[in-house]
C-alpha cells in the first residue's frame, strides 16, 4: 500500500458514522503506511483533551490533532501556523499522496502546502457538498475539488451529483462502501440501567443522529405518537444536533416521554449494544436540496447490527437498504406509511429475524473495510 496523509476533520473518538468510516480507514491502511491530521479545532473537539490523548496513543498509527482554539481558523497568523505544523509532519513522514476526508480552508492550505512537496491528494465528496461547497459562488472549493487526482464517492447516487457539478468523469470513484466491524469486542458492554428498563420488554425502535433534517427522526416521534398500542413499543433516539430541543418539544406535546427517550451522545463502546436491545431501526428521512444523504453510514452499521431498516427514499439510502430484503424503503415525509412497516415488523417476529439475517450476511460480505481501501489504493 502506498503512503498516505489521511486528513479529516471527522475522527474517532468523536461519535459518529463518519469519524468511525474514517478511522476504519487508517486502521485498515497497512502499518507504517498512514499517518492522519485530524483538522477540526481543539475547540470543537466533543472529548475530553484526556480522553482524546488515551485514544490517539492506543492507535498503531500517529495521529496528528490540530490545537487552534480561534472560532475562526486562519485569523491572526494561524493560517500559517497551521500549514507550518503540517507541512513538519509531512516532510517527516514523506507521503505518497494526501487524502481529504472533507472539503474545508483547511484542506484547501494543505492542498497548496502539498503541492509545494509535490504531493497529489485526494477528496471525499459528501452529501452536502452539492450545495454548500461546489456552487458557482464557492470558486475556491471547486478549485480545489477539480484539483483532486480522485474524488472518491461511497454512492452511485453521488457520483452522479458530481458529475453534474462538473467533475470529470475519470476522476470520479465510486467505492464500496465499508465499515468497522467493531460489535464482537464491544457486545457483552453493559448499557445503563435506565435504557436496559425502557427497552425491557418493548419492541425498541432505535434512530442515530445527528439531529439535523435530512435524518427525518422528527417523523419516528410523530410515527410513535400515531400507534394505537403505543405502550408495546419504545423509541430510543441517540445523539444530538440543531433539532435536538424541537425533537424534545414533540416529546412534551405528544405526552411520549415514557415512550420516547433521547440518549445524547452514545460513547462508541456503547453503540453495539444500543443495536444488541433493539428490533428495528429507523431513518425516515427528508428530502432536502443543501443536505442530501449521500449513502448513510448508520444504515451499515445497523447491517452490521442485524436490524431490519426502514428508511426514506433519499440520496443513496437504496443503495444500502434494500425493499423487501433488509428492510422497507417508504416516501421520505410519509408519517402514514412509517407506521404501518413498523406495525408490519412489530406484528411479525420471523419477518424481523429474516431481514435483519440478510442484511448481516449482506454486510459481512459487502461491506468490508479492507475492500475499501483496496480500491483507494488502486487508485492512488
Amino acid at each position: 500500500m502506498k503512503k498516505i496523509f489521511l486528513i479529516s476533520d471527522f475522527f474517532r473518538p468523536e461519535p459518529g458514522g463518519i469519524e468511525g468510516f474514517f478511522t476504519g480507514i487508517a486502521r485498515h491502511w497497512e502499518k507504517y503506511q498512514v499517518e492522519v491530521l485530524v483538522t477540526a479545532r481543539a475547540s470543537q473537539y466533543m472529548a475530553a483533551p484526556e480522553e482524546l490523548k488515551s485514544f490517539d496513543v492506543s492507535e498503531n498509527y500517529p495521529v496528528h490533532r490540530n490545537s487552534l482554539r480561534n472560532s475562526t481558523l486562519f485569523f491572526g497568523g494561524n493560517e500559517r501556523e497551521f500549514g507550518e505544523y503540517f507541512l513538519e509532519k509531512a516532510r517527516k513522514f514523506s507521503p505518497r499522496h494526501m487524502i481529504f476526508g472533507n472539503i474545508s480552508p483547511a484542506a484547501r492550505i494543505l492542498a497548496a502546502g502539498g503541492a509545494s512537496m509535490s504531493v497529489p491528494y485526494s477528496v471525499f465528496l459528501d452529501g452536502n457538498d452539492f450545495k454548500n461547497r461546489l456552487g458557482f459562488h464557492r470558486i475556491l472549493d471547486r478549485r480545489f475539488v477539480m484539483g483532486a487526482k480522485n474524488v472518491f464517492t461511497l454512492s452511485r447516487y453521488m457520483a452522479r451529483g458530481g458529475r453534474e457539478l462538473g467533475i470529470p468523469e475519470d476522476r470520479i470513484v465510486v467505492l464500496p462502501p465499508g465499515m468497522e466491524n467493531r460489535w464482537e469486542e464491544n457486545k457483552k458492554v453493559q448499557l445503563p440501567e435506565a435504557v436496559r428498563n425502557s427497552a425491557r420488554g418493548k419492541i425498541v425502535l432505535f434512530g442515530l443522529g445527528p439531529f439535523i433534517p435530512r435524518k427525518g427522526l422528527d417523523l419516528a416521534i410523530e410515527a410513535v405518537s400515531r400507534l394505537e398500542n403505543k405502550d408495546r413499543f419504545h423509541l430510543f433516539i441517540s445523539g444530538s444536533g440543531p433539532e435536538y430541543s424541537y425533537y424534545e418539544e414533540l416529546i412534551r406535546i405528544h405526552d411520549l416521554k415514557s415512550h420516547v427517550t433521547l440518549t445524547g451522545f452514545l460513547p462508541d463502546h456503547l453503540l453495539p449494544a444500543m443495536f444488541g436491545v433493539s428490533d428495528i431501526f429507523v431513518q425516515p428521512g427528508c428530502e432536502r436540496e443543501d443536505d442530501v444523504e449521500g449513502l448513510g453510514t448508520a444504515l451499515l452499521e445497523a447491517s452490521w447490527a442485524g436490524l431490519p431498516t426502514i428508511a426514506g427514499r433519499v440520496g443513496g439510502v437504496e443503495e444500502i437498504v434494500r425493499q423487501g430484503v433488509t428492510g422497507f424503503i417508504i416516501e421520505p415525509g410519509s408519517v402514514d406509511e412509517l407506521v404501518k412497516r413498523i406495525c408490519e415488523l412489530a406484528e411479525s417476529a420471523p419477518l424481523r429475524k429474516r431481514l435483519g439475517q440478510n442484511a448481516r450476511e449482506i454486510a459481512e460480505k459487502e461491506y468490508d473495510m479492507t475492500r475499501t481501501c483496496a480500491a483507494i489504493d488502486v487508485r492512488l
